[in-house]
């Protein structure tokens, strides 16, 4: 079984017609900011590494990110890129960012 990356599998669902939340992969904090900015939040950060498949078992994916919080998410995702290294690619600081969709409305 082969598994797709993260990105190739949005990738696919985009293809296929499925709306998705605007994202982006972002290096730096005014980066994460100024995209945050542009897509409003809350916003979910979450660690961007190809071979990382299950993120949430090393606590990097954050949701719900308002303004006042985004500097000091950034900054504790970035302290456990640098902690578990050893299990990651080599290291980057690239984050991805994403709208956090709460309410979802669905037509039967």
């Amino acid at each position: 079984m082969r598994l797709l990356t993260e990105a190739a599998a949005e990738d696919f669902l985009e293809l296929e017609g499925f709306p998705l939340a605007k994202r982006k992969i972002c290096s730096s904090l005014p980066s994460t900011k100024a995209f945050a900015q542009e897509i409003g939040y809350p916003v979910v950060l979450k660690i961007a590494a190809e071979k990382l498949v299950h993120k949430s078992d090393i606590n990097s994916v954050r949701v719900h990110i308002m303004p006042e919080e985004i500097e000091k998410t950034f900054k504790e995702l970035m302290q456990i890129k640098i902690e578990k290294q050893g299990i990651m690619p080599p290291p980057s600081n690239d984050f991805k960012i994403t709208r956090h969709i709460v309410d979802l409305l669905y037509e039967k």
